[in-house]
């Protein structure tokens, strides 16, 4: 239906006489006469000031809530798209934006992670709107009196035959890369959902390849881009006229703002890489353990579909990647020796004499127990949040971190830790292993580097010169050319997904 409004409009254009019902005819002389996105009555109970580019997002989803499109808010880590969002919907609340739904009911789906932020944001800046919370085994679809119901990915896709029976006025994916696979059960339960107005937040459109894309926006506005088979293979093409098409097509309905572009009190990032040699013991296994990785990758690939092979090399190089953090991740019998620890906790103990509060990132929750028994040891206030944290215990974790005085490092796991947090307490960050992808990483970052944030942010990472660390940093820089070209004005080549040519470079 959204994208028939725009064929309708061509063809009113061209002169065709169409009768349609009064709601759609308003829509549609609406869009003859557009004159630009005008500005709109600020939701009068909204307990927030909207900063300029705020106001803009709440003017341009309102426009797109009337016009009965979907939209992709994919502001940069930080800016608020949860404010501006809630504006939104305290504006169907109060009239201010007519609402396409007698029902007035909003979804919002949210990693569990975020289950309480989004409770605590809504009641923060909103309090008017009624909040259910679908979750929990004894979770109850009763939505009298309800403003906006709340609930996680995964019981979305469970219970994806009750929530398809209502017909929702807004339904919004927070996070929404967790609906990147089109092919995955969450994002075909996504895209039975029924709403006037479906909405995407994330900062992250895109990781690692463009199909990503496709699958977020098909979801807020199906059939916008095709089909995804034909799509694919226009995309390997490698054609730069088909790919500006893309984006020209796409545009109206991505806004994206970047922190630099629209906060300029925020205080500068400064990122620096710190290369650490590993020991001598390190460098024998993990010499040794290249050679014998390389020749199982070529039997894989020699012998073995591509995407067999793939998890095949990957698990391969995972073995690479934990010896870099600390040998006996590797195996229990060898040594706990650990260059990144040692210096972690000499910089650690700096900052505690300064009262410099950190965030301490990895993606292996094995080497966080390393890390925290360590850092236990040498007296450090430890806390800590992995994907094992239970979801009541979450919101305490972080409310001790941001209020209780005194040095804390919070411990967290990239997954876990790296979605919807505000943790601006902190000022300095470690990442202690690298990642693939340059927005997962940036998103973790952004947890400290965002609205509220006084002091200036250090960002260090700790990589292992001479490995498959070093040689990630490389590939992290084509995954961040296809990003640019989609939400930015600049042209670059495209990223791809990992090769076999990756993996020989990986390992040369």
């Amino acid at each position: 239906p959204r994208l028939q409004i725009l064929q309708w409009l061509s063809l009113r254009k061209k002169g065709v006489k169409l009768t349609l019902p009064p709601q759609d005819e308003e829509v549609i002389e609406s869009l003859l006469n557009f004159k630009g996105i005008q500005p709109l009555d600020i939701p009068s109970a909204l307990k927030a000031e909207l900063r300029n580019y705020q106001k803009e997002g709440y003017y341009w989803l309102s426009f797109l809530y009337k016009h009965r499109f979907g939209a992709c808010l994919a502001d940069d880590m930080g800016l608020g798209k949860t404010l501006q969002t809630i504006a939104l919907l305290g504006a169907i609340k109060e009239g201010i934006v007519k609402s396409c739904n007698n029902q007035k009911v909003h979804l919002v789906v949210v990693p569990s992670s975020l289950v309480f932020n989004w409770e605590e944001e809504i009641k923060r800046f909103y309090p008017h709107l009624k909040v259910l919370s679908y979750t929990g085994p004894n979770r109850k679809l009763d939505i009298k009196g309800i403003d906006v119901v709340l609930t996680t990915y995964s019981l979305m896709r469970n219970d994806i035959e009750k929530l398809r029976k209502i017909h929702f006025c807004v339904v919004v994916f927070d996070e929404a890369q967790a609906i990147k696979n089109i092919h995955a059960a969450t994002t075909k339960a996504a895209r039975k959902l029924r709403g006037d107005f479906i909405l995407s937040l994330t900062g992250t459109p895109v990781e690692n390849h463009i199909g990503e894309y496709f699958s977020i926006i098909d979801v807020c506005l199906p059939g916008l881009m095709g089909d995804y088979d034909e799509f694919m293979k226009n995309f390997k093409k490698d054609d730069k006229q088909w790919l500006d098409e893309v984006i020209k097509r796409t545009a109206p309905f991505v806004l994206r703002r970047s922190k630099e572009e629209t906060i300029k009190e925020l205080p500068p990032k400064i990122e620096t890489n710190i290369y650490l040699e590993l020991t001598e013991a390190q460098k024998i296994v993990y010499n040794k353990l290249v050679r014998e990785l390389r020749r199982e990758i070529d039997h894989a690939y020699a012998t073995m579909t591509k995407t067999r092979a793939q998890v095949v090399a990957l698990s391969a190089l995972l073995k690479l990647r934990r010896l870099c953090l600390c040998p006996k991740l590797l195996e229990d019998n060898m040594p706990e020796d650990s260059p990144k620890l040692d210096i972690l906790v000499d910089r650690l103990k700096m900052l505690k004499e300064e009262n410099h509060n950190a965030l301490v990132f990895s993606q292996f929750t094995s080497y966080l127990d390393i890390v925290e028994e360590r850092l236990k040891k040498e007296g450090f206030n430890i806390l800590r949040l992995d994907g094992s944290t239970p979801q009541a215990k979450r919101r305490s974790i972080v409310k001790s971190f941001q209020e209780d005085n005194g040095h804390k490092v919070f411990l967290l796991s990239l997954k876990a830790g790296g979605q919807g947090l505000n943790l601006t307490k902190a000022d300095y960050v470690f990442h202690l292993d690298p990642w693939w992808n340059p927005a997962v990483e940036q998103q973790a970052t952004d947890r400290t580097h965002r609205i509220g944030q006084q002091n200036v942010v250090t960002v260090i990472r700790l990589l292992m010169r001479y490995t498959i660390e070093e040689k990630m940093l490389e590939l992290k820089k084509r995954k961040q050319a296809l990003y640019d070209a989609l939400l930015s004005t600049k042209t670059t080549s495209r990223g791809v997904g990992l090769t076999k040519e990756d993996l020989d470079f990986l390992l040369g």
